[in-house]
């Protein structure tokens, strides 16, 4: 019985998510890559597809990546932030530098996180935060955590952006607010249509209670 109750709790949690991932104006877009001189891919790998399973748009730009090459395209993506995996050692000046290039190029509204198991210690995350990171993530941080982290802290809208300084940038915004209108009025469809679907049940259900039968039928004699 209790295996049952868990199998109705996970399948109405999937409904549930499905729903959501509907009702959503645009999903949240992340850029994630892994530093230069890394070939550990199999961690971001997973994490990337947990990501996606869960309704957040990612770019991959793969492994041995350099920060040019990160911050370039983060900015012609316009994604709200970029996940780094780092399992090489100098993540400190790496993540620093990205942080730093972002805020060179106007573009420190996009955000950085990320990880590297035991790599990166408890003291160099302190550091990295201090020097702009929002958030690295330990070995043994559940991928559940990993993307609740993401939907609550990149989820919300974006606030007033400043001007674009290039025109890569400003494309970029362009093409976001497109396709946050786009999302916004299909959300506005969705519900309608959800609405509309709703008061046809009601109404439905209303005249099954008010509807009588009568038959008619007479002794039948063998």
């Amino acid at each position: 019985m209790q295996n049952l109750c868990k199998s109705a709790k996970s399948v109405d949690k999937l409904f549930r998510h499905e729903r959501d991932l509907k009702t959503m104006a645009s999903p949240i877009r992340i850029l994630t890559a892994v530093p230069i001189c890394d070939g550990h891919d199999s961690a971001i790998n997973t994490v990337n597809l947990e990501f996606i399973r869960h309704g957040i748009e990612v770019i991959y730009l793969g492994y041995h990546r350099s920060v040019g090459d990160i911050v370039r395209a983060a900015i012609q993506e316009d994604v709200r932030a970029i996940g780094i995996s780092s399992y090489n050692g100098g993540h400190i000046e790496f993540f620093a530098e990205i942080v730093d290039l972002l805020r060179k190029k106007g573009a420190d509204d996009i955000k950085v996180f990320g990880g590297g198991g035991g790599t990166i210690t408890h003291e160099d995350a302190a550091i990295m935060k201090r020097k702009g990171v929002d958030e690295i993530f330990f070995a043994g941080t559940s991928l559940e955590e990993m993307v609740k982290f993401v939907h609550q802290r990149y989820g919300k809208p974006r606030g007033k952006r400043t001007r674009a300084k290039t025109l890569d940038m400003e494309l970029a915004h362009k093409l976001s607010e497109i396709e946050e209108a786009a999302g916004k009025s299909k959300k506005h469809q969705t519900a309608s249509s959800a609405k509309a679907a709703k008061a046809a049940a009601a109404g439905s259900k209303i005249e099954h209670q008010t509807s009588r039968v009568v038959g008619f039928t007479k002794d039948h004699v063998d």
